[in-house]
C-alpha cells in the first residue's frame, strides 16, 4: 500500500503538471490571438491562429478540465473542514475525489495530445493508428 501510494501520488503530481503546462500553453494561445484582434492587427491575428491551431482546437476541453479541476479542489475544502466525518471517510472522500481528478486530466491530456498530433503531424511523432 504504501508503494502504491508513493508511487500514485507521483504519478498524479506528474500528470497534474503535464496538464498544468497544456493549459498554460492553449490558454496563452488563446490570450495571444485574442489580444492581436483587439489590437486590430487582424492579419497577424490570423497568422497567430493558424500557428497556434492545436492550442487553440485543445482549449475548450482544458478550460472544461481545469474547471472541474477547481470545483475537486472545493469539494476536497469541504471534506477536510467537515469535521463530522472520521479520518477514515474522509480518506476515501478524498482518494475519490483525487481518483476523478486524475481522470479527468488523462483524458484532457489524451485528447489535447491526440489534437496536437493530428494538426502537427510529424512533431509529436506519427499518429497512431485508431482503435
Amino acid at each position: 500500500p504504501c508503494v502504491r501510494r508513493v508511487y500514485f501520488t507521483a504519478t498524479g503530481a506528474a500528470r497534474r503538471r503535464d496538464f498544468m503546462e497544456a493549459w498554460a500553453e492553449a490558454d496563452a494561445a488563446r490570450y495571444e490571438v485574442q489580444n492581436l484582434a483587439r489590437m486590430g492587427l487582424m492579419e497577424e491575428a490570423q497568422a497567430a491562429r493558424s500557428r497556434l491551431a492545436p492550442e487553440l482546437a485543445g482549449y475548450g476541453a482544458l478550460r472544461g478540465t481545469q474547471r472541474a479541476l477547481a470545483a475537486f479542489k472545493r469539494d476536497t475544502d469541504r471534506i477536510n473542514l467537515d469535521r463530522s466525518l472520521g479520518s477514515e471517510e474522509r480518506r476515501r472522500r478524498i482518494e475519490d475525489i483525487r481518483t476523478r481528478e486524475n481522470a479527468f486530466i488523462v483524458q484532457a491530456l489524451g485528447n489535447y495530445n491526440r489534437t496536437r498530433r493530428q494538426l502537427r503531424p510529424g512533431e509529436m511523432g506519427p499518429v497512431p493508428a485508431e482503435e
